[in-house]
């Protein structure tokens, strides 16, 4: 263990897959029981298959692990969700906001208002939904860590996702107000601006567009993901794993003097 975070408790939300699993599996290997949060699996209502593996790996850490499908934007799932974890642990440590969605870049004159409605319900309404909790919790134990997600598009405004822009910008302007709020308390507010991260989204989207360029050809991995890492100052590719340590980090004692701040995991893309 590199921070030992053994008798802690973490809440995590968009933990079945992608950064917010490897988020969750990064802060079990420190020893900390783990709260995960996903949406609830379509057909069922209850926890997905993709969730149930998640479940299972973190699980073979030897850590106690409460997993509940749970939709970030509901006000009333992420009460009850809460109310779950402090029944089942009796307290909160830390708690890890990854769970955000993005939309197709378009120009805003063709720009649909249910894009802008969806994405700022699941990325802004969501992070308010989940702070609102961490905050009556942290306030009443004087203590706690809360780590929010933004993005290199929170920090600079890149041409086309509008609606994503936006919400990330928000959620770096919420970052810094609860950080000054909570300050007094005791707890550190940060959040984490990813670059260009190699998760299933991306995969998809790399996918998609080599089957546009190169049809009927077998698809070499990463091709136009790496065309986007070639833009950073260190010309390589980002994992999950990265930003999970550096979210491992901000929930440690060596980040106590750290609040309120933006820290980016993007290869050099940004300078802020």
């Amino acid at each position: 263990m590199m921070y030992n975070f053994t008798g802690k408790t973490a809440l995590v939300t968009g933990a079945a897959m992608g950064i917010g699993k490897a988020v969750a599996e990064r802060i079990a290997e420190e020893g900390a029981n783990v709260v995960l949060l996903d949406l609830p699996d379509k057909t069922t209502g209850g926890i997905s298959e993709k969730f149930r593996e998640t479940i299972e790996e973190i699980e073979a850490l030897n850590v106690k692990v409460l997993a509940i499908p749970a939709d970030v934007s509901d006000a009333e799932n992420v009460h009850d969700a809460f109310e779950k974890a402090l029944q089942e642990f009796g307290t909160i440590d830390f708690v890890v906001n990854v769970a955000g969605i993005a939309e197709s870049p378009q120009p805003l004159d063709e720009m649909d208002y249910t894009i802008l409605d969806r994405v700022y319900r699941v990325n802004v309404r969501g992070t308010f939904n989940i702070d609102k909790e961490a905050t009556i919790i942290f306030k009443k134990q004087r203590s706690g860590r809360l780590v929010n997600f933004s993005s290199i598009n929170g920090i600079t405004g890149y041409a086309g996702p509008y609606a994503y822009n936006a919400s990330k910008f928000s959620v770096t302007g919420i970052t810094q107000t609860l950080a000054r709020e909570l300050g007094p308390y005791g707890v550190n507010v940060n959040c984490v601006c990813p670059g260009f991260v190699w998760t299933p989204m991306w995969q998809a989207n790399d996918e998609y567009l080599w089957s546009v360029e190169h049809p009927g050809e077998e698809y070499v991995p990463m091709t136009y993901y790496m065309k986007q890492c070639e833009t950073t100052c260190l010309n390589k590719p980002t994992y999950p794993k990265d930003i999970a340590n550096a979210v491992a980090f901000l929930l440690s004692d060596q980040s106590s003097n750290i609040t309120g701040q933006h820290i980016n995991v993007d290869c050099g893309l940004e300078f802020h």
